[in-house]
């Protein structure tokens, strides 16, 4: 069995990483891969903090100083979020990736044959009024391969 798992951080994202490991355990999956797909407007962003070349704090203005302190705190949780299976044999891995979250996800769930995508209700954007988020909503309707929302 192969898992997806999508990671943002959110709270959500944390409890579909749970998930992911306790059906991780149960049906011996022989992989589980964290992915966060970032927006293609926030490629330079993300680019600069993945080289250790973002600018100083001062010199960015303030959505920028946010962005750099995202993609820090995502790229520190995702270290964090695959040691929750240091002490199991599952396989793990990580991918950080640019595109639009719904497309990239489905594709590769789809071509890397993953059995099941985990994904939490809601991520860190949207309106909370939203019952599903619009990452979740597109995954679960466009994927070719099981989905699990997580709540």
């Amino acid at each position: 069995m192969k898992i997806l798992v999508c990671f943002d951080g959110s709270e959500q994202s944390y409890k579909a990483l749970k998930t992911a490991k306790e059906m991780a355990l149960a049906y011996e999956a022989e992989e589980v891969t964290l992915i966060h797909v970032y927006p293609e407007k926030e490629a330079s962003v993300w680019q600069a903090v993945n080289e250790n070349k973002a600018k100083a704090p001062k010199a960015l203005s303030t959505h920028e100083r946010l962005q750099v302190e995202k993609f820090i705190a995502i790229k520190n949780m995702m270290n964090q979020a695959d040691k929750e299976f240091d002490r199991t044999k599952v396989k793990v891995s990580k991918r950080i990736i640019k595109g639009n979250p719904v497309q990239k996800i489905t594709e590769i769930a789809e071509k890397e044959d993953f059995n099941i995508i985990v994904i939490g209700s809601r991520g860190l954007g949207g309106l909370k009024k939203f019952m599903l988020g619009s990452v979740s909503n597109g995954v679960l309707h466009e994927a070719k391969v099981n989905v699990l929302v997580v709540k």
